[in-house]
């Protein structure tokens, strides 16, 4: 593991001043061991102890030890027995060698949180989490409602001091000039990679013809957060599941998005400039948008409405104002997340929402929803609609009800 100061170090060329949360003490650690009933894996013990506990981390902030085990049920389940086997976990690696997207995922009976200590919020419901015991302990993994094994280049899954120095490497390369002195350009070339491009780009055009996944963070970029996406995604024709998040500078995604004909599943998180994504409404294999968080992009290209695949729409946290009509052409779009929609006017969205055939689930919790239409009409399939911690108009809840009475109504009483 390295070593503290050279860790602090590294972490101020990328971001600055940075302050970095003290190690634990050794007595402390010991009285949290003897709580969960074993020690915890060896790189992750070194690393709480030496380096630090929390902080910034692989592409997100690292807990600290304590706040990681709040997550669990109980203290006790983070030495209990892994809930995948062996011949699972082989299965899954395997097929996340092959494709990239493999995780086990159970929503009629998911596997409880046991047998991994977790370190860090990976969204959409799920956590990085070190496995505490067994063949796989100390390997690094995405947990929650799902479970997926992270691996390294190699395909090989990955233990978390690799995990740390693989995110160091990226983002502050030793024996190589600093990536925030190279010059940010798009380039279309046809068969240019560009140095000062992240490597994970790189490796993806390297391997064209393989490459089914990709994922791009401007912390993959340099310390300023200043980067150009490249306009090179028609050199990836197999890519199935693409993630650009970050301050990338664009406010519209490259053209050549548009030509990747077999992408299933795209997330555009957190992109703070981006405006514009009539692009999306060319990939008629989607199955799959995530935009939360992009909170420039006010309203969805009607394009969107059509994609004749398109099963699930994440927007939580976004700047929406309203839905295109033509949503109610969506014949697979079952799937509607708008949690913390604050600038959405329901006046306008509703009748969207209730035209929509397959629409199954509706999420809106958290979100400030004042205005509404005086009529109710009942989206058809409608199964579940969630309103946790929604501020609604008085008597709101009780009217919806009363039209809806086959609909599942989630609030803070019944969640």
């Amino acid at each position: 593991m390295i070593a503290r100061k050279r860790y602090l170090q590294r972490l101020k060329r990328v971001f600055g001043p940075t302050r970095l949360p003290a190690p634990l003490k050794p007595a402390k650690l010991e009285a949290i061991e003897a709580e969960l009933g074993s020690p915890l894996p060896d790189s992750l013990r070194s690393f709480v102890l030496e380096v630090a506990n929390g902080g910034p981390g692989p592409d997100c902030t690292l807990w600290p030890l304590a706040t990681g085990l709040k997550n669990l049920a109980e203290l006790r389940d983070a030495s209990r027995r892994f809930p995948l086997s062996q011949k699972r976990i082989a299965v899954l690696v395997s097929e996340k060698q092959t494709d990239g997207e493999a995780i086990d995922y159970d929503e009629e009976s998911p596997h409880p949180l046991r047998g991994v200590i977790p370190i860090a919020d990976a969204g959409c419901n799920l956590m990085f989490a070190v496995v505490s015991k067994g063949k796989s302990a100390g390997t690094v993994w995405l947990v929650g409602e799902g479970w997926a094994p992270l691996l390294d280049e190699g395909g090989i899954p990955i233990r978390f001091d690799a995990w740390i120095h693989e995110w160091l490497a990226r983002v502050d390369p030793e024996g190589e000039a600093p990536e925030a002195s190279t010059p940010r350009r798009s380039l279309g070339d046809a068969t240019k990679i560009d140095a000062s491009w992240a490597k994970p780009l790189k490796r993806a055009l390297e391997k064209a013809a393989s490459t089914t996944s990709l994922s791009l963070s401007t912390m993959d970029w340099s310390k300023d957060f200043e980067a150009v996406l490249p306009d090179v995604f028609d050199r990836l024709p197999n890519l199935k599941s693409l993630s650009i998040a970050g301050n990338f500078t664009l406010r519209h995604l490259p053209p050549s998005v548009a030509r990747l004909e077999r992408l299933k599943k795209l997330w555009l998180v957190e992109v703070r400039q981006l405006q514009e994504i009539e692009v999306v409404g060319e990939l008629e294999s989607l199955e799959f948008l995530n935009i939360s968080r992009s909170r420039g992009i006010k309203s969805l290209p009607a394009s969107v409405g059509r994609l004749p695949k398109l099963r699930s729409l994440l927007a939580m946290f976004s700047g929406l104002k309203t839905l295109p009509e033509s949503f109610s052409d969506a014949s697979q779009l079952s799937e509607v997340w708008l949690h913390e929609s604050f600038e959405l006017d329901m006046r306008l969205a509703w009748p969207v929402l209730a035209s929509m055939p397959a629409l199954t689930t509706l999420k809106l919790d958290d979100s400030r929803l004042l205005t509404w239409p005086d009529e109710l009409a009942v989206p058809a399939k409608l199964q579940e609609i969630s309103l946790v911690r929604c501020e609604l108009p008085a008597g709101l809840l009780e009217r919806s009800r009363s039209v809806m009475p086959n609909v599942t109504f989630v609030t803070e009483s019944n969640a």
